[in-house]
C-alpha cells in the first residue's frame, strides 16, 4: 500500500543582482554570480593553455555572461543594472564577433559572408 510521505521541501531565496564575475572568470567558474558559486574539489578548467586563441576564448565567455544574465532576466525582466550590464554584453560581443569573424572568417551564423566563402577558411577550432 503507498504512503504519503513528503520527500523533500525546498526553500530558496530569490536571487538578486550583484558580486558578478568578470565573463572570463563566469565561464571558468561555471557561473556569472559569485553568489550561485559552489565550488566542488575538483581540478577547474585551464583556461591558460588555449596560448594564442585569447580572442576566442573572450567571444565563449561573453556568450557565456549572455546567457547567465538571460537567465537571471527571465526571473527579474524589470532589473535596470542587469538590463544594462546586457546590453553592454551584447555591443562587447558584436565587437568581438567581429573581429573573430575578420580573422578566423564564420564563427556564427550571422558572420557577414561572401559568396559562402567561409567554408574556404579554418574554422575556429582549427
Amino acid at each position: 500500500m503507498p504512503t504519503k510521505e513528503t520527500l523533500a521541501m525546498v526553500s530558496l531565496p530569490m536571487q538578486e543582482y550583484r558580486n558578478l564575475y568578470c565573463p572570463m572568470d563566469g565561464l571558468a567558474r561555471g557561473t556569472l554570480f559569485q553568489e550561485l558559486e559552489k565550488p566542488l574539489e575538483v581540478e577547474t578548467p585551464a583556461t591558460h593553455k588555449l596560448k594564442g586563441k585569447r580572442l576566442p576564448l573572450e567571444f565563449s565567455a561573453v556568450n557565456f555572461a549572455l546567457d547567465d544574465l538571460r537567465l537571471f532576466l527571465d526571473t527579474h525582466p524589470e532589473d535596470t543594472a542587469a538590463l544594462a550590464q546586457y546590453q553592454e554584453l551584447l555591443t562587447e560581443r558584436a565587437k568581438l564577433a567581429d573581429q573573430l569573424c575578420a580573422q578566423t572568417g564564420m564563427v556564427t551564423w550571422h558572420c557577414p559572408a561572401e559568396d559562402w566563402n567561409w567554408v574556404k577558411t579554418h574554422f575556429p577550432w582549427m
